[in-house]
């Protein structure tokens, strides 16, 4: 029997949606677990890491928000958020040397 969503739902669009729903319910955790199995389903999710990145900034962890940005930045240099983020992430606060990074 063909499968009418032709090759299968997005599993990582799924957790996506269910961690933007945890987070407007003010439920980090939950949020983070949801993102991290869209990053599971889809190694290249952007959007997730960018979300495991706010959520790190948030309860303190600016190492860890580097990071998931950077990896985004890694997937989609090109993209109007990662170029603002790569600006951000340039300032001296963000361990930048103030220096946008040239890709």
């Amino acid at each position: 029997m063909p499968h009418l969503l032709g090759d299968g739902p997005r599993l990582d669009l799924v957790h996506y949606n269910l961690g933007r729903l945890a987070e407007d319910r003010a439920e980090p955790e939950e949020a983070a677990r949801r993102y991290q199995a869209a990053l599971e389903a889809n190694p290249r999710d952007f959007l997730s890491l960018m979300s495991l990145g706010t959520l790190a900034g948030r309860r303190g962890d600016p190492g860890a928000a580097v990071g998931f940005y950077r990896r985004a930045l890694e997937l989609a240099p090109g993209m109007p958020a990662a170029e603002r983020l790569r600006r951000r992430l340039a300032e001296p606060r963000n361990g930048g040397n103030g220096k946008s990074e040239q890709r």
